[in-house]
């Protein structure tokens, strides 16, 4: 979109009827990835591979679910990067997830692939998205949109009303290295609540980074 600088935009073909997006239903794909033991500054786009509940809805085998019920999966007994409390007495198999602290392998952090910066298909266009609940205030310094304060509860009430989208991690088996560990590939970009286009006019799309983001930023 000519003077709109890098983003993620989306319209309605000029001829067809207004369209209806799902909550919960993916938009497009972040775009290839590579995974890294440490966190690369370059361009502002690695991700931490960071689940804190098994509540956590995640993409498993095609389908978004919640990660208790990726694990149910025969035979999966870890996932990269983490710790898994698994209650013996229980029959609901594991019962806690947490980041592993000690944790130095190549699953922590996700970076896109420097070697794939086309822009070749839906797939690969989720990483163009900005974070609409921050914006540049009076000095050049940032904030948090429309509020006073930068705190965790004002960025997630910022974020709630200006960010469409949000990043869902997808889980695979490591068929190559542990077939019992689930690990993650690139992340999907979907919808945090339904919403119908009604505009031909491109709109962009914001995305939540996350205060987690932005807290040593603002």
């Amino acid at each position: 979109l000519a003077g709109a600088g890098l983003g993620l935009f989306i319209r309605k073909l000029p001829d067809a009827d207004p369209v209806t997006l799902i909550g919960g239903q993916p938009l497009c794909g972040y775009g290839p990835i590579r995974n890294s033991p440490e966190l690369v500054e370059a361009g502002g786009m690695t991700i931490v591979f960071c689940l804190d509940s098994l509540k956590t809805d995640v993409f498993f085998s095609g389908h978004l679910m919640p990660l208790h019920h990726a694990l149910r999966c025969s035979g999966v007994k870890a996932i990269a990067a983490h710790q898994l409390t698994n209650d013996d007495d229980s029959e609901k198999g594991f019962t806690a997830i947490e980041p592993d602290p000690d944790y130095s392998g190549k699953y922590r952090f996700i970076v896109p692939d420097e070697n794939s910066d086309a822009i070749s298909s839906i797939m690969c266009v989720g990483k163009m998205a900005n974070d609409l609940a921050i914006e540049a205030k009076e000095g050049g310094s940032l904030g948090v949109r429309g509020k006073k304060e930068n705190a965790e509860a004002d960025y997630v009430s910022a974020s709630d009303a200006a960010n469409l989208l949000v990043l869902k991690h997808k889980l695979e088996l490591d068929d190559e290295e542990s077939p019992t560990m689930l690990v993650p590939s690139s992340p999907v970009v979907t919808l945090t609540r339904s919403a119908i286009f009604t505009s031909s006019v491109p709109m962009e799309l914001g995305i939540q980074y996350g205060f987690r983001y932005w807290e040593d930023k603002l």
